[in-house]
């Protein structure tokens, strides 16, 4: 892969979940200022937004080197989005570090999900730290309401990684290992052709 697709994968990636974070923060603003404490307070909502998208994205078609770098730099635009600026980047680093780290070496379609499920229980385990930073009260409502919206933080970024993934194959010409895989399923009708041939 060139430096310029690199280079140009990474800042798309980075563009699209920036422009998620803004929807998840704006989504979390005004569903909060509809509820009932402690569902109130939009701090709660807002560990359910895909912060590690972009980086196990990268991940996964380029390099954990240029993932890492992807994840810093959306820290920084969740701390500059969140009104909680520190505490939501320092959440949303700690969140790209654990999906990272969750694909390893990328070779099953479901590596994607495992990665989503380690980036939720890192998440529910950061929320509740942050909660108790922020010298808040912990109830067993806030305690399975910042839980909840973690393991949601996990399962997005799954789905949001699954669907650019297939996109960003193409859009870049990546050829990846499970696209491999995929190419040498003896079921595929051409292959079969081939082999009788």
């Amino acid at each position: 892969m060139t430096k310029h697709r690199a280079f140009a994968l990474v800042g798309s990636a980075i563009l699209v979940q920036t422009a998620l974070l803004k929807v998840g923060f704006t989504f979390g603003d005004s569903v909060a200022a509809r509820m009932q404490p402690p569902f109130n307070d939009p701090v709660l909502w807002n560990f359910a937004i895909p912060y590690a998208a972009a980086a196990l994205l990268v991940a996964m078609l380029v390099d954990t080197q240029l993932a890492f770098l992807a994840g810093i730099i959306t820290a920084l635009f969740a701390g500059m989005l969140a009104p909680t600026g520190m505490q939501k980047a320092l959440f949303a680093m700690v969140s790209c570090s654990a999906a990272i780290y969750g694909i390893g070496r990328y070779r099953e379609r479901q590596s994607v999900t495992l990665a989503g499920l380690l980036v939720g229980a890192v998440n529910i385990v950061m929320a509740i730290a942050l909660i108790a930073y922020s010298e808040q009260p912990l109830t067993l409502r806030t305690l399975l309401m910042a839980a909840g919206a973690g393991i949601v933080g996990g399962l997005l970024t799954a789905v949001f990684t699954a669907g650019g993934l297939p996109i960003n194959e193409s859009l870049f010409g990546i050829l990846t290992d499970v696209k491999l895989l995929e190419l040498s399923n003896a079921d595929l009708p051409v292959l079969g052709q081939l082999a009788m041939r």
